[in-house]
């Protein structure tokens, strides 16, 4: 009797599990330690804990597994900073490598670091297997020493710009996370236009969400932002290497693409490993439960597969009804309301929206509207871009 209710059960979750999405993206969270100590990083505190490879392994099987019947998937090396992983990371690569060749899959590699403990030999390594790198720098040395510093307070930024070159050596297209606080706003355009010149070709520009923004600085946010995107503009009739994802498609043909659909990502068709093993559908949910002691949105485990399938559920539900504050917004299609952890930190609810990102995609709404989009690039994404 007890092997046919486990035979059923097992039937019952398999048949469930088939109602999510295949799982295409797995992002390793490699460890939580960090040699730098950015004042605005949602990771929290740095600790030694890092990822096992048996732990690895496992997550490499899990998501060749719940891949399915999908040609390609991604790997995305994260953390902390995952080149204090480097070992572990090279034996990933080449474990996955392997695994998903036997199995007839494409396999992708990204990984964002902040670029201080890049070398010869880990850029020749991460330009053979094709582990395309995100870097993280804000602009020039002023404003990224601002933030970016290491534990001891030193900057950061001559180290980050003279591996710029090495990294664009062995990876042409390079993308950048740039994290705009209220204090730098005012040069965020000529920070664009500094990195641009640097070689940089795409950018993630995202506005610090945990600091305070004062009515001026929203709006020389939008004024910035403007200029940025006429040079964009006019960079991309030049057919200059360069992209900006925000642009590429005009507020009508978004909205409509994206009606009734809410969220990311997350725990749909990807999710995160903690170096522990456990699983959560994303980095911020990740580190917000450890942060908070709040396990509401850990799904499961490497060793047995996702097992809080209410949860993923909650996570898959598309219905209009269950975001009634966006229910009557104009732009509810374009944000996709918001970040999900983020939503569910600051009002215990990953449907109800956080007021202080709806005030960014509200600036985003207004560059968007009335433009003649550019078209996508034949160019790779790189890195979480989305």
């Amino acid at each position: 009797m007890a092997l046919q209710k486990l035979t059923a059960d097992t039937l019952f979750r398999g048949l469930r599990m088939r109602r999510f999405p295949a799982i295409d993206s797995l992002e390793l969270f490699v460890t939580h330690d960090c040699n730098l100590r950015c004042r605005y990083c949602f990771v929290g505190k740095k600790k030694s804990v890092s990822m096992k490879f048996g732990t690895a392994k496992r997550a490499v099987d899990m998501l060749l597994r719940e891949s399915r019947s999908a040609k390609a998937v991604t790997i995305v090396f994260f953390g902390g900073e995952p080149v204090l992983e480097y070992g572990l990371i090279k034996k990933v690569a080449l474990y996955a490598e392997k695994k998903a060749k036997a199995c007839g899959k494409q396999l992708t590699f990204h990984m964002t670091t902040n670029g201080t403990l890049i070398d010869k030999e880990k850029m020749a390594f991460f330009g053979r297997h094709k582990i395309r790198l995100l870097l993280s720098i804000d602009g020039d040395r002023q404003t990224h020493d601002k933030n970016r510093r290491t534990a001891s307070g030193k900057g950061t930024f001559d180290t980050v710009e003279s591996n710029i070159g090495l990294i664009k050596k062995h990876q042409s297209w390079l993308g950048v996370r740039m994290t705009v606080c209220p204090s730098e706003t005012g040069k965020m355009f000529d920070n664009f236009l500094f990195l641009l010149r640097k070689g940089i070709n795409q950018f993630i520009i995202e506005p610090n969400h945990t600091a305070r923004w004062a009515r001026r600085d929203l709006d020389e946010y939008a004024r910035q932002w403007r200029l940025i995107a006429d040079l964009y503009d006019k960079k991309t009739a030049e057919k200059y290497p360069l992209r900006l994802v925000y642009f590429e498609n005009d507020f009508e043909l978004i909205t409509k693409a994206n009606r009734h659909f809410w969220g990311c990502s997350g725990g749909r068709n990807g999710v995160t490993i903690a170096p522990s093993g456990d699983i959560y559908p994303c980095s911020h949910f990740l580190c917000s439960a450890e942060h908070k002691s709040d396990y509401t949105w850990l799904l499961g485990n490497v060793k047995d597969g996702i097992s809080d399938l209410d949860a993923r559920e909650r996570l898959n539900r598309l219905e209009d009804d269950v975001r009634p504050k966006c229910s009557s917004c104009r732009i509810k299609d374009l944000c996709t309301g918001g970040c999900p952890s983020e939503n569910y930190d600051t009002n215990k609810s990953v449907f109800e929206p956080c007021a202080r990102r709806c005030e960014f995609q509200m600036i985003l709404a207004g560059l968007l509207s009335g433009r003649t989009p550019t078209g996508k690039h034949a160019y790779g994404k790189t890195g979480r871009d989305n």
